[in-house]
């Protein structure tokens, strides 16, 4: 990711920066951090599109495997309405036709459950890196507040 690279780029500056004495203070090049920061600004809106995206992709998935499912179902029910007449046959292909039906509503939402998990975990991932982002500007932006020439 884009936001990370150059968080670590920000990172390198400060580790790298000019020491002070009497305190935990470091001397930075303002215009590179700056720099960075506006580049990590920029790239958040991409990073937001992406996670929308994956979402949309997920949705997308979910709504083809309930598709699916269901045409399956029909096209079961389609089937044994044509093949079998009313006796013990018939009663063995409602059976049949209930697991099927079961399994594929079954799998269709295992798959909606296990799209929204994964959209609510990068969405999770994306908002614990934001914060970390968000705490270290503000820690670095308090910094040089405080920082006295």
């Amino acid at each position: 990711m884009e936001v990370l690279n150059l968080l670590e780029l920000l990172e390198d500056i400060i580790e790298e920066g000019s020491k002070l004495p009497f305190g935990n203070k470091v001397m930075i090049d303002k215009s590179k951090a700056l720099e960075i920061l506006r580049d990590v600004r920029i790239s958040l809106p991409d990073e937001v599109k992406q996670a929308e995206w994956i979402n949309t992709e997920r949705q997308r998935i979910i709504d083809d495997a309930k598709e699916e499912a269901e045409k399956m179902i029909k096209d079961t029910e389609d089937y044994i309405k044509q093949k079998v007449a009313d006796s013990e046959i018939t009663k063995k292909a409602q059976e049949n036709a209930k697991e099927i039906i079961e399994k594929a509503e079954n799998k269709a939402k295992d798959l909606k459950d296990g799209s929204r998990e994964y959209a609510i975990e990068v969405l999770k991932k994306l908002d614990t890196d934001l914060g970390k982002l968000n705490s270290r500007l503000q820690k670095n932006m308090q910094e040089l507040r405080e920082f006295d020439l």
